[in-house]
């Protein structure tokens, strides 16, 4: 795709760069746009190299996993699922309430994203476009204090220190900041992905992950901007999810990262293994009931395998896809 500019595109990058020289030198976040969705997505949008708006993939009725509340969405005005929408930070508001593998009491409006990938696209590229537009707030909030533009009047109104807050406030403040927080960045119908920079995975396993449901020839094309490092940064990590799985011929060994103990609940969640055998095409499964502060599990296979795949899903949500062929010395189990 080609982008307009705008006349005053060059004022809008200035515009970015003096807040963060002036309040934020070391926040990162400024010099991105955000985008959030379930791993299973970002397959798709690496894959076809394309950001779609909701309206277009409602009506080519493609398949997606959609990770926002239908609730919140019948409520939002009709006319911003005609766009790509992204935000001006990670953390945001909407991504508190879907992040994470979660019991049925911890789930908020009907809506999950048990794992998450932030895409992360250059602000001062988008932010030039001719059709960018831009909120200071949460687009789903019909209130008089919504405002949408593409001005650069209006661009250097935004209450930038408000879209960045990041540290605690009292109940009365909640309304206020959660506003802001969810700030927002449009583009009509879909984008393209020139513009993107970084792919951020939240552990260690999500990453692998990503790398084995890619093709691969779409992986060597990304790969150099896909991390997991310091994931604190840009999401919750309040919820259980998996950090970490050690494959070997004969065990399977998962660390997790346990939900922080605000979050715990006595529920039990369903976690089901399945290994493929490669070579044999035999499957094999394993489901237990775990609780949501489990920090390690480990399985024995039976009988030790050369080359296999592995699945694992909790709750009947897909967290993890692995690969293990035995290729090294190290390997050998004797």
């Amino acid at each position: 795709m080609s982008y307009i500019y705008k006349p005053d595109g060059e004022l809008f990058k200035q515009h970015l760069r003096n807040v963060k020289q002036s309040r934020y030198k070391n926040l990162f976040w400024c010099d991105y746009f955000f985008h959030f969705t379930g791993i299973k997505n970002v397959v798709k949008i690496l894959t076809e190299e394309v950001l779609f708006c909701r309206e277009y993939i409602e009506k080519n009725e493609r398949e997606f996993q959609d990770t926002a509340s239908h609730d919140v969405l019948s409520w939002t005005p009709p006319q911003w699922k005609k766009y790509v929408r992204l935000y001006f930070r990670p953390k945001t508001p909407m991504l508190y309430q879907v992040e994470g593998l979660r019991p049925s009491s911890k789930i908020q409006y009907n809506a999950e994203c048990p794992v998450p990938v932030f895409l992360l696209f250059d602000a001062s590229e988008v932010i030039s476009w001719r059709d960018t537009q831009f909120s200071n707030g949460n687009l789903a909030k019909q209130t008089p204090s919504l405002k949408v533009s593409s001005t650069i009047e209006d661009f250097c109104k935004l209450p930038f220190d408000d879209i960045y807050h990041n540290d605690p406030y009292s109940r009365e403040q909640k309304d206020h900041y959660n506003f802001h927080r969810q700030a927002e960045i449009i583009f009509p119908q879909q984008m393209d992905l020139s513009t993107l920079k970084i792919i951020w995975c939240r552990s260690e396993s999500e990453y692998d992950t990503l790398r084995n449901l890619l093709p691969d020839s779409v992986w060597d094309k990304w790969r150099n901007q896909v991390t997991f490092s310091n994931p604190e940064s840009v999401f919750f990590k309040q919820w259980l999810h998996i950090q970490r799985v050690n494959l070997s011929h004969d065990t399977i060994y998962i660390k997790f990262n346990p939900a922080t103990p605000k979050q715990q609940t006595n529920e039990k969640l369903k976690l089901k293994i399945q290994v493929h055998d490669t070579l044999s095409d035999e499957k094999y499964s394993h489901e237990l009931n775990i609780s949501d502060n489990i920090k390690e599990e480990k399985f024995s296979i039976s009988t030790p395998l050369n080359s296999y795949d592995v699945h694992m899903w909790i709750n009947d949500h897909m967290v993890y896809y692995g690969q293990y062929l035995l290729n090294s010395i190290d390997d050998i189990p004797f």
